[in-house]
């Protein structure tokens, strides 16, 4: 491409697919389900018994209340909580296993004693993305989803290669140089700025 670098607007290309039709709540949580029994039943009866008869999901939409989601254990209740917003989109029903496999490794956890609790952000992401995984995988098998939807969802995967294999190396390089150079004393507002010299410290980005 002739570049030095790859500008935000690069990173994706939105595929031209008609308007997705709107899915229900109720719809999100018979799928999720469903995909989950049929591969692995124990999360199936998990997702079901634990977190939607005893509605740990916050997912009503209103005003104020912040897009993206969460998922927090505790370890008095031995129970999870799950934040989101449901806008009634595919990726809205993704979002829903994906903080379900949190919600399912802190559930395996709940009996073992606190200190061996604690597990590295790879551990927690690897949860997470195997419930996003096995809904994928669901859906892709589902005769009743559409061509469109399945490439939309086929498109979701691409992004995550370029986020796995792109974005969070080139994080982890900016913070491992930002502390190393933070060693030797305080970066100053003008250093950070800095975008000379290779150093992922000295970029804004």
């Amino acid at each position: 491409m002739g570049q030095s670098g790859v500008a935000w607007f690069d990173l994706g290309a939105p595929l031209d697919l008609p308007n997705q039709a709107k899915l229900s709540w109720d719809k999100a949580k018979t799928t999720v389900r469903e995909s989950f029994a049929r591969a692995y039943p124990a999360l199936g009866d998990f997702f079901q018994e634990q977190v939607i008869d005893k509605s740990w999901v916050d997912w009503e939409p209103r005003p104020g209340k912040r897009p993206g989601g969460f998922c927090t254990s505790s370890m008095l209740s031995k129970e999870s909580r799950i934040f989101m917003t449901y806008n009634d989109s595919l990726g809205d029903v993704l979002t829903l296993a994906h903080e379900s496999g949190h919600a399912f490794h802190g559930y395996l956890m709940r009996d073992i004693r606190p200190y061996a609790r604690g597990y590295p952000m790879t551990l927690a992401e690897t949860a997470s993305t195997f419930g996003e995984q096995v809904l994928m995988n669901g859906l892709l098998d589902d005769p009743a989803v559409s061509d469109a939807q399945k490439a939309m969802m086929l498109d979701v995967e691409v992004g995550h290669g370029a986020i796995y294999l792109l974005d969070i190396p080139v994080r982890y390089e900016f913070e491992k140089a930002f502390y190393e150079e933070r060693k030797s004393g305080e970066l100053s507002v003008s250093r950070l700025k800095r975008t000379d010299g290779g150093n992922p410290a000295a970029s804004t980005r």
